[in-house]
Parts: C-alpha cells; sequence; structure tokens
C-alpha cells in the first residue's frame, strides 16, 4: 500500500513538477553558457548575452525558444542600425537625440502590442536596442559603432545558446504538444458539451468559455513555433488553421445550445418531451465517446460516425415532429424548430471538429517540399485582428515614459540616468507584451529589486571568495534557476522574467570584474526608478482607459460583424473573422478598471455577437453552394434579411436588432414555404433545412440580444 502510494506521488510529481524543474535548470544552464563564451572570448558585457537568454528562456518548448530568438536577432540587428543612425543624426542635439529616442521606443512598443505573436519580440528589442546601444556611449559618440558590434555580438550568443540547449538537452518538442493539443481539446469540448446537454451547466458559463477561447489562443501559439522546430509543419499549415477555426465554431455552438436548452424550457409538455430525448442523444453520444481512448483514429471515427448519423437524423426528424403539431401554439412550434435547429447545428459542429482533427494529424516522416524562408512566410498578423488602440495607449506611455526619464538624466547630469533610461525602455517594451500590463509591470518592480538583493549577495559577499570561475558558474546557474522556476507558473510569469533579466543586469558582470558597492547600488537604483517611471505611466497616463478601450473593442467586433454580412466570404475569411473576435474577447477580458457588471454585460454582448457572425458566414457559405436549389425570389429575401443584420452591425440599437428578428423570421417563412412535389429533392431538402437551421440560430441569438439588453444597458451606462 506504502509502495503504491509512493509510486502515485511520484507519477504526480513527475507529470507536474518534473516539467518545471528541467525548464529552469536548461534556463540556468543556457545563462552560465552564454556568459563562459562571452568571458571566453573577452567580450565586455556578459550580461548583455545573459538577458537574451533568459529572455528566449521564457517558454519550455523549443520551437517557442528559437521562434523567439530568431526575432530577437532580427531585432537586436535593425535597433542597432536605428541607434547609430539617431546618433549620427543628432551627436551634438542631446536633446533631439532623446526626443527621437523617445519616439523611436514608442513606436516599437506600440508595434509589440499590435502584433500578438514572435515579432512582437522583433519589436521590443528593435524599439530599445537603439538605447543599449547608443545611450552607453553617449559621452563618446565615436565608440558607437565599435559598442553596437559588441551588443550584437553578445545577443546573437544568447540567443544561440538558449536556442541550443532547449533544441539538444532533453528538448520538449511543439510537435508533439499540438498532437495532445488536438486530443485535449476535444475532451474539453465534449466535457461542456455534455453539461450543456443535460442542462448541469451554470447558467452563464463565461468562465468555461473563456477556458476555451484560451485553448484556441494555445493552438495559435504552438501552430505558430512549430515551424521553426520542424519546418515540415508548414505542409500542414493549412489543416492546423482549419482545425482552428472548427473548434471555434464547436465552442460558438456550446454557448449557443446552452442558451437553447434554457429556451427549451419555453415549449408545450410534448415537445419539451421530444427535445430532451435529442439533448439525451447528444449527451449519451458524448458521454459513449467519453469512456474511449480517442487517441486511437478508430475511436475518432466512431463518434465521428455517430455524430453523423444523428445529424443526418434530426434533419428529418425535426420537420416530422413539426408536421405532427399542426394545432401547437406559434411560440411553442418556433421554440421547438429553434432548439431542434441548435441541437443540429451544434452536432455538425463536433462532427467537422473531428474531420479537422483527424485531417491535422501530426504524422513524422513526411518529405519537406519547400524552404525554410518560404516556410516561415506564413507568420502574419492579419490586420483585422490587431488592437489600433490598445497599440496607440502603449506607445503613448512608453514615449512619456522615456521622455520624463531622458528628461530627468539631461536636467540631473545622473550618471547612472544611462541605465534608467535602458531600464524603462525594456520594462516598457516587455509590459506590451502582456494582456496584463500593469499588473506585468508591477511584477516586474517586485522582480527587480529581489534580483537586486541577489546581485548585492553574488557580487560582494560570494565573488570576493572565489578562486575559480566554476564556483561563479554554480552560484550564478542557482539564482537563474529560481527565476526560471518561477517563469512556469503563468500568474507569476513577468515576475521570474523580470528576475532573471535583472539579476543579469544588477550584476554586471565584466571583464575584468570590479568591486565597487556603491556604484552597483547607484546602478540597481537607476534601474528601479525605470521601472517605477513606467509603472507610473500605467496609473497616470490613460488610467481609466477601461471603458473607453472596451467600447472601442465593441466597435471593432460590430466592423468584424458588418464584414460578416456584407464582406467577402471564404474559409480564410471565417477564420480571420473568428479569430479576431476571440482576440477581442480575451482583450475586453483582461481590460482594466472595469466593474463586474460592466464586464459581465460587454462579455455576454461579445459572445452573442461572435454567435451571430459564425451563424451569418455559414449561412452565407450555404446560399453560395446551394443556389441552384433555392426557392423562388430567395436571393431578394437574403437580401433583405443581411440588410437588417447590417443594420444590427452598424447601428446595434434594440430597434435594429427587433427588425433583424422579424427579418429573419421572414427568410425562414419563405424557406419553409410549401413546394410541389416535383421541386422536392433530398439534396434540396438538405440545402433549405442546413439555410433554415441556420437563420433559427440567428434568430435565437439575436432573441437572447433581446432579452440581455435591460441587463446590458443598465450596467454599461
Amino acid at each position: 500500500m506504502v509502495l503504491q502510494d509512493l509510486r502515485r506521488d511520484f507519477a504526480a510529481y513527475g507529470s507536474d513538477e518534473w516539467p518545471r524543474v528541467l525548464h529552469a535548470t536548461k534556463a540556468a544552464l543556457a545563462a552560465v553558457l552564454c556568459m563562459v563564451i562571452c568571458m571566453r572570448i573577452e567580450l565586455r558585457s556578459p550580461g548583455t548575452a545573459m538577458v537574451s537568454t533568459v529572455i528566449v528562456m521564457l517558454h519550455q518548448q523549443c520551437g517557442m525558444v528559437i521562434a523567439r530568438a530568431f526575432y530577437r536577432a532580427f531585432g537586436i540587428c535593425f535597433g542597432g542600425l536605428a541607434g547609430l543612425t539617431l546618433m549620427c543624426m543628432f551627436a551634438q542635439q542631446p536633446p533631439l537625440f532623446l526626443a527621437g529616442l523617445a519616439l523611436w521606443i514608442g513606436l516599437f512598443v506600440a508595434g509589440a502590442s499590435y502584433f500578438r505573436n514572435f515579432q512582437s519580440y522583433g519589436f521590443v528589442l528593435s524599439g530599445y536596442a537603439a538605447s543599449i546601444t547608443t545611450v552607453a556611449e553617449w559621452s563618446n559618440p565615436y565608440d558607437v559603432a565599435t559598442n553596437v558590434i559588441y551588443t550584437v555580438s553578445e545577443v546573437v550568443i544568447g540567443v544561440a545558446s538558449g536556442s541550443l540547449v532547449s533544441a539538444m538537452i532533453l528538448p520538449q518538442r511543439v510537435t508533439p504538444s499540438v498532437d495532445n493539443w488536438r486530443h485535449s481539446a476535444l475532451a474539453k469540448l465534449l466535457h461542456e458539451l455534455r453539461g450543456s446537454a443535460t442542462g448541469t451547466s451554470v447558467a452563464e458559463p463565461i468562465g468555461r468559455y473563456l477556458d476555451l477561447v484560451r485553448e484556441s489562443v494555445k493552438l495559435e501559439q504552438l501552430r505558430t513555433a512549430a515551424v521553426f522546430e520542424d519546418p515540415e509543419m508548414r505542409l500542414r499549415i493549412d489543416a492546423l488553421e482549419r482545425l482552428e477555426t472548427a473548434f471555434l465554431d464547436a465552442m460558438t455552438r456550446i454557448h449557443a445550445i446552452c442558451r437553447a436548452r434554457q429556451g427549451a424550457a419555453r415549449a408545450g409538455p410534448y415537445c419539451r418531451a421530444w427535445l430532451d430525448a435529442q439533448f439525451a442523444t447528444l449527451a449519451r453520444i458524448v458521454s459513449s465517446a467519453q469512456q474511449t481512448d480517442l487517441r486511437h483514429e478508430h475511436s475518432l471515427d466512431s463518434l465521428r460516425a455517430q455524430l453523423h448519423a444523428f445529424e443526418y437524423e434530426l434533419s428529418t426528424s425535426i420537420a416530422t415532429e413539426r408536421a405532427s403539431l399542426p394545432s401547437a401554439p406559434a411560440d411553442e412550434a418556433a421554440a421547438l424548430a429553434m432548439a431542434g435547429a441548435e441541437v443540429y447545428t451544434t452536432v455538425a459542429s463536433l462532427r467537422r471538429f473531428c474531420t479537422a482533427s483527424k485531417a491535422a494529424d501530426v504524422t513524422p516522416g513526411r518529405r519537406l517540399t519547400q524552404s525554410i524562408v518560404k516556410a516561415v512566410s506564413f507568420l502574419r498578423v492579419v490586420q483585422l485582428r490587431a488592437s489600433r488602440t490598445t497599440a496607440m495607449i502603449a506607445g503613448v506611455r512608453a514615449c512619456c515614459a522615456l521622455g520624463f526619464v531622458g528628461m530627468a538624466w539631461v536636467i540631473s547630469q545622473w550618471t547612472n540616468g544611462v541605465t534608467a533610461l535602458i531600464s524603462a525602455g525594456i520594462a516598457s517594451g516587455l509590459a506590451s507584451l502582456s494582456p496584463t500590463p500593469l499588473s506585468a509591470s508591477w511584477q516586474m518592480l517586485a522582480g527587480c529589486f529581489f534580483a537586486t538583493i541577489a546581485g548585492f549577495i553574488v557580487n560582494f559577499l560570494l565573488m570576493p571568495g572565489f578562486s575559480e570561475v566554476e564556483l561563479l558558474v554554480i552560484c550564478v546557474g542557482a539564482f537563474v534557476f529560481i527565476g526560471g522556476y518561477i517563469i512556469t507558473f503563468p500568474r507569476v510569469t513577468s515576475l521570474g522574467l523580470a528576475f532573471n533579466l535583472y539579476f543579469a543586469l544588477t550584476l554586471n558582470l565584466t571583464n575584468p570584474a570590479v568591486y565597487n558597492p556603491p556604484a552597483y547600488l547607484d546602478r540597481s537604483f537607476s534601474l528601479l526608478f525605470g521601472i517605477a517611471v513606467v509603472v507610473a505611466s500605467f496609473l497616470l497616463i490613460f488610467p481609466h482607459e477601461g471603458r473607453w478601450v472596451a467600447r472601442q473593442h465593441t466597435r471593432h467586433i460590430r466592423e468584424l460583424l458588418l464584414h460578416a454580412a456584407i464582406g467577402t466570404i471564404g474559409w480564410d475569411v471565417s477564420a480571420q473573422i473568428a479569430a479576431s473576435i476571440r482576440d477581442l474577447i480575451v482583450r475586453l477580458n483582461t481590460l482594466p478598471n472595469l466593474s463586474s457588471a460592466y464586464r459581465e454585460a460587454v462579455r455576454n454582448w461579445a459572445f452573442g455577437s461572435f454567435w451571430i457572425a459564425n451563424t451569418l458566414l455559414q449561412v452565407r457559405h450555404y446560399s453560395v453552394i446551394y443556389a441552384d436549389l433555392m426557392p423562388l425570389h430567395w436571393q431578394q429575401t437574403e437580401q433583405q434579411w443581411l440588410d437588417a443584420m447590417t443594420a444590427v452591425a452598424r447601428h446595434d440599437t434594440h430597434a435594429a436588432t427587433e427588425a433583424a428578428v422579424l427579418a429573419t423570421q421572414r427568410a425562414i417563412a419563405v424557406l419553409e414555404a410549401p413546394r410541389d412535389e416535383g421541386a422536392q429533392t433530398v439534396k434540396g431538402d438538405l440545402a433549405l433545412f442546413r439555410i433554415t437551421a441556420g437563420l433559427y440560430s440567428a434568430k435565437l441569438a439575436l432573441s437572447e440580444h433581446l432579452a440581455d439588453w435591460p441587463k446590458r444597458d443598465q450596467a454599461m451606462q
């Protein structure tokens, strides 16, 4: 019994703690490796290389480390050239140089906030590299070019060390993580769908929807990084993008079926019994799949076959059930039709996800048919998905923070003002990468404080007693291990990163080492001062931007909804719109200075808009591929419906939403009108049913918008 308990505890430790310990060990090894290399070839500042190493080692998967290293190396080269250009232009004009530097860093901090992917690290370093390569040599402009060469060399050594250690020592591959994501995502979808179908979910499970949204973000990060680790993943990028789109569609349907389950209570006893039977069938299929190992292909095929059979059965049984109730009240029949249609669309959506999951299977050994340059070329960020408002605010804050520190340096003639300026640039850039920049900046301030204490202990209590470099390596590695371990906890990632980063900066290993405690304390204070100014910029510049930014985000969602109604259609467009709304929902959830009621109202509205946009795109898609099977005058009716949906997207008023509900009902009536027997075909019936189901789903989503309107108006006043 004791042995079984020990085995279970060891297995739990291995699954939870071992990856953390391994990552921290690799981060420490990479840091000391680049430190030793810089010392061996007598570069001036091994600490700069260590900073680059700890930043690229933020992630555990080697593909993500290599992706970050790639853009970081590119960023230091670009930023170094920019700094050299500024120095050449304003070498004898300090105010103009500092103004240009502040604008440059502000611009690239805005770029880092705008491009929410690994490209953002290139923007961050391009921004503050201009300061670390030039400001330190302000008193001797002729040495700037030499400093650029040294700094670029140190950064390249740092990122190369991190990449090599991550990829060669017990590597944690991204490609298996993508495969694991497919199975874990399906398991989570099945769990949430079962709860929604059985009615055991809470009334508003927004928290669980947000967890599913974050799962989608995780897949995007994995597939973006996998190309650096395994270029053959470029061959599967379309399949992975379709998998992500199918996941977002299924997630939206879970939100919709939860609302449909609540709406089914409005049906009469007989209709409610039939709907309960359909929900029970769906729950049984899901429960049966949960009992199997979905990692096996035959289990996934079995689930897909059951869903396909149920989908086909629903396409006929809903019409049969409605035909058997000719005397039922109109609202009862509508409740049956809407709930039944939502079950159908949910089943179809889950089946499509299973199909996409199978198509995205990561099969090793496929031959590479494209160059690495073309393989990396897909790393793009669609403009629709960026938040210009957030980027603008981040850029203004960084510019003001750098301007204030630079002005304080010039006025006070502070020797370490240059260090404060560099610290403010680094903190502004890294904080802009976080979805909660204020919290990240506070964690960076705390991390710098603890790093100052650790650096003092190493510099002045331990190093004087070291007679061999091996002791220094062990000591530095131990402290970097602590920061690397803290990084693995998502809530305090910024704290661990700041500890390692500022430990390398405060330690300031040089060739040769200098024993000067007053200079160390002054340098440490300047680092803390630079971060404190950045924190103050978040507190004082746009301090109550929450509601204003939320209004900008909701306006952006309405623009995406408008694009879904009148823009071009295609699976790639649908993927862009879905991912854009998803990103905006994530940002809405992290905005500061919002009341809980306001945040809940805007999140519910955003999820509802996501539901409407998804349904709009599906109906338009079916209308195109089944155009020759549509009834007479359908094109005119569809255009009237799209005009009503366009009005909702443009104005978002109660009257526009009511008009859209009526237009949707008129479109449904056209599709459900009796037809000649000669015009009835299996394919035609299926086409009409799919479009009708989509319209019922849109009507339910609009009705939910109307039902939530009073609560939303009260919360958002």
